[in-house]
């Protein structure tokens, strides 16, 4: 007798756990609720792809950004009429057409006895981003120059005055080319003309 109750309780038992995994199995293999799973991990991989490829455009159009430079060094030599060195400090602005430098320089020219130091203002216009090729420019500041002038006298003799200071104004426009020659870096041949003290020069520049 107490087999048979023993083996009862064992085939109820089994029976139980037979229904509960066939329930288990049914609600996973129910179409329903596996289109439902499938449409959940869809979405779920949907929004992390469009989130990576959202931070992936930021990083893009951030680093462009992060390597155009905003300001730059020309050291220059001038080469005719009144021999000299320039140093100037610039920004950069750019725009959807063109890209344009603004330079504050300082130089100093000598030759024999005429020597000649000012200040000005220069700005620089490209049509592109790179700052290559063909541009043009005009400046605008002031120059203070001493010269020891000769004054011809009495049976065509000729004798110095002394020092004349002379302060002139600086108003020029021309033309000049760049090559690049680094990653920020310019070799550039210009040439002005205008009203200042030199008149006209040609001038080599390194901008950095």
């Amino acid at each position: 007798m107490k087999k048979i109750i023993l083996t009862v309780i064992v085939i109820l038992f089994m029976g139980s756990v037979f229904c509960d995994e066939k329930q288990d199995m049914s609600t996973i293999l129910n179409p329903h609720i596996f289109n439902n799973n499938l449409y959940a991990q869809n979405d779920l991989l949907t929004n992390k792809t469009n989130d990576a490829q959202h931070v992936t455009k930021e990083t893009i159009s951030i680093t462009p950004m992060l390597k155009i430079p905003k300001t730059c060094f020309s050291l220059s030599l001038d080469t005719i009429i009144l021999p000299g060195i320039q140093l100037g400090y610039g920004w950069i602005v750019y725009d959807s057409t063109y890209t344009s430098e603004e330079f504050i320089t300082i130089h100093a020219n000598t030759l024999g006895t005429i020597t000649a130091i000012g200040i000005y203002l220069k700005k620089t216009k490209f049509k592109n981003e790179e700052r290559v090729g063909w541009f043009g420019f005009w400046k605008l500041g002031i120059d203070y120059g001493i010269t020891d002038l000769f004054i011809a006298g009495p049976g065509g003799a000729s004798s110095s005055s002394g020092n004349k200071p002379l302060i002139f104004p600086i108003i020029s426009a021309g033309l000049g080319y760049s090559w690049k020659v680094g990653n920020n870096s310019f070799y550039r041949i210009t040439g002005d003309v205008g009203i200042k003290l030199l008149i006209a020069n040609i001038t080599l520049s390194y901008v950095f």
